[in-house]
C-alpha cells in the first residue's frame, strides 16, 4: 500500500511489476499516471482515489483483470 505517502508521481519502472494484483495509491498528490499502466494486467484492484489526477492513460483499458477501479475525488473531466 502506498496510500498517504505524499507521492506526486510514479516512476515509469513501476509498470514492470507485472505480477502486481492490488495497488492502493490513494490520498496522494498524483496528477498523472505512466502511460504503460496497462502493462499491469494482473491488477484486480486499483485505488487511485483522493489524488489530483487530471486524466487517465488510455492503456487503462488493457487491465483485463480489473474488478475494482476507484477514481473518486480527483480532478478528472470528460
Amino acid at each position: 500500500m502506498l496510500d498517504k505517502h505524499n507521492l506526486i508521481e510514479l516512476p515509469a519502472s513501476f509498470t514492470q511489476l507485472l505480477n502486481l494484483e492490488n495497488l492502493k495509491i490513494s490520498n496522494n498528490y498524483l496528477i498523472a499516471l505512466p502511460e504503460m499502466l496497462g502493462n499491469l494486467t494482473n491488477l484486480g484492484i486499483l485505488d487511485l482515489g483522493y489524488n489530483q489526477l487530471e486524466s487517465i492513460p488510455g492503456s487503462i483499458g488493457d487491465l483485463i483483470n480489473i474488478e475494482y477501479l476507484f477514481l473518486f475525488n480527483n480532478q478528472l473531466s470528460s
